[in-house]
């Protein structure tokens, strides 16, 4: 996946088509790819976009921190939710159904494609993503603790197996809500493939704002934006099985499929951080 500049990426979701990725940056407009990140597209129109969501057909629902909810169908915003500190939109199957998180407090569902918006319930979450079916979701209070949905958002109960208080930024689902991932800024990525009941921390401390899973659950994508942590503003990306840690050390080592290749970069202490990967990599 390439990275179409050097901005603070706020945001990353991935279509149901799992080929179109959409990031969210801060006071810049948001940008598009159609051919999983190998070439970009700017769409005009430039805010503190917080999340983003590809709802099918060139078609976008984005989010502004203090500006509101609007939608796109690939020339203008339309704005259709005024104010709210917006932090996170999230795309059921079907391209009709999101559910969108406001961080003064509430939980809202459009069932027509961001144009109308209805509260379920409250709660100030910084993060919130949903199944295909829209009745599981999984969302994150900054400074507080992770929560799952299984109604539809109308209750959320408090995750166990992660960090009780982190800077949640980002959460995301595979289409049947079995695989979920959730990344701290300034914090580690949380992995879970048994909807929630055991949690695996994955890759380094870095300043992670955002992360999306394909439909399948067995890729994802995570965005950071701090130069000085990670050596990148940048995207990266990894499949099932590439996101263990290895053992530190000389003991330790990375395996993977015949013909795969992987790109590593050292953030320091004698760790190394994956770049970019292709085909399947683990580490041991």
């Amino acid at each position: 996946v390439s990275n179409p500049n050097n901005f603070t990426w706020q945001a990353i979701a991935v279509a149901p088509d799992d080929e179109t990725l959409a990031l969210a940056p801060y006071d810049e407009p948001v940008y598009v790819s159609t051919n999983l990140g190998s070439t970009w597209t700017a769409i005009t129109g430039s805010a503190d976009w917080t999340g983003v969501a590809p709802t099918g057909n060139g078609n976008f629902v984005a989010v502004a921190s203090g500006t509101g909810i609007f939608t796109n169908s690939g020339t203008t915003w339309v704005e259709t939710e005024t104010g709210g500190s917006w932090t996170s939109v999230s795309l059921a199957a079907g391209g009709t159904e999101l559910v969108a998180a406001n961080g003064s407090g509430g939980v809202y569902v459009s069932m027509n494609a961001g144009g109308t918006w209805s509260e379920v319930s409250g709660g100030a979450y910084s993060c919130i993503a949903c199944s295909a079916a829209g009745n599981r979701m999984i969302a994150g209070v900054n400074g507080g603790p992770l929560y799952i949905s299984t109604n539809s958002g109308t209750s959320f109960t408090e995750v166990t197996g992660v960090p009780t208080s982190a800077a949640w930024s980002g959460v995301a689902s595979s289409s049947d809500g079995s695989k979920l991932e959730a990344v701290v800024d300034g914090g580690y990525i949380y992995t879970t493939a048994n909807w929630g009941t055991t949690w695996t921390t994955n890759m380094t401390t870095a300043d992670w704002t955002g992360v999306a899973s394909s439909s399948s659950g067995s890729a994802m994508a995570a965005v950071i934006n701090n130069y000085d942590v990670a050596g990148s503003y940048g995207i990266y990306t990894s499949q099932a099985g590439s996101l263990s840690s290895s053992t530190p050390g000389t003991a330790g080592y990375i395996s993977g499929a015949q013909a795969s290749a992987v790109e590593l970069q050292c953030i320091g202490n004698g760790i190394f951080m994956p770049v970019s990967f292709y085909g399947t990599i683990w580490g041991n």
